[in-house]
């Protein structure tokens, strides 16, 4: 059964392991005695305004770890068809030469292919609990916010109405509706920013896995 680190070396690649960046890097940096940076993570490319956050990733994996199954399945051939991919084999190569590993395992292609989708139905799981906590805290954060504003709005309209000596307390209900208004927009950008980030990963993570099970299918399964 792999574990946590070894399972996020499967999906993410460190400086250490893109030696071509590394190296080109390496020749358009001008010669220093500092002390070179720490490794940092190359996470693929995503989409939809959100970042790759480690955080989130280490969530996913986490999930992915605890349901981890029993043998040789997905996962540790994932972990073959990493280790190939330091040897100049093509593609298909490398897929058929992991399963050829795999199988004397005891791995089948269907295994392999129903592993990837319970590992990908797990992902799945984790993105509709994450998309409840964003639901709810919209619900909190604005939502209820937005009728604070419109209480606040109705207080000010009423004391407007009121003699000169209300004046002082008519602006201080004003100033009361801008901060709640700048910490509205504040704390939505925040929450945008972490479902966007959230499914920038997501989408990274399940559309590696999902391009493996489409060469799976590709490479392994014999044309009938």
């Amino acid at each position: 059964m792999i574990n946590l680190k070894n399972l996020k070396s499967l999906f993410i690649v460190t400086e250490e392991e893109n030696p071509e960046a590394s190296k080109t890097e390496e020749n358009s940096a001008p010669v220093s005695n500092t002390t070179p940076p720490a490794t940092r993570t190359v996470a693929p490319n995503t989409s939809g305004g959100g970042i790759y956050e480690d955080r989130i990733a280490e969530s996913l994996f986490e999930a992915l770890e605890k349901n981890n199954l029993e043998g040789f399945d997905y996962f540790e051939f994932k972990n073959s068809l990493k280790a190939l991919s330091q040897m100049p084999l093509d593609e298909a190569t490398r897929f058929r030469s992991a399963f050829a590993t795999a199988s004397t395992m005891g791995l089948t292609v269907d295994k392999l292919l129903q592993t990837a989708d319970h590992y990908l139905k797990i992902l799945g799981k984790e993105h509709v609990t994450f998309s409840d906590v964003v639901s709810q805290q919209k619900e909190s954060n604005i939502n209820g916010r937005e009728q604070e504003i419109d209480r606040l709005n109705k207080m000010v309209q009423d004391k407007s109405e009121q003699i000169k000596q209300l004046t002082e307390e008519i602006q201080k209900h004003q100033a009361d509706v801008q901060k709640t208004r700048e910490e509205i927009t504040l704390a939505k950008t925040r929450i945008e920013q972490a479902e966007a980030n959230f499914n920038s990963t997501y989408t990274a993570v399940v559309t590696q896995m999902t391009d493996d099970v489409t060469k799976i299918k590709q490479y392994l399964i014999s044309p009938k």
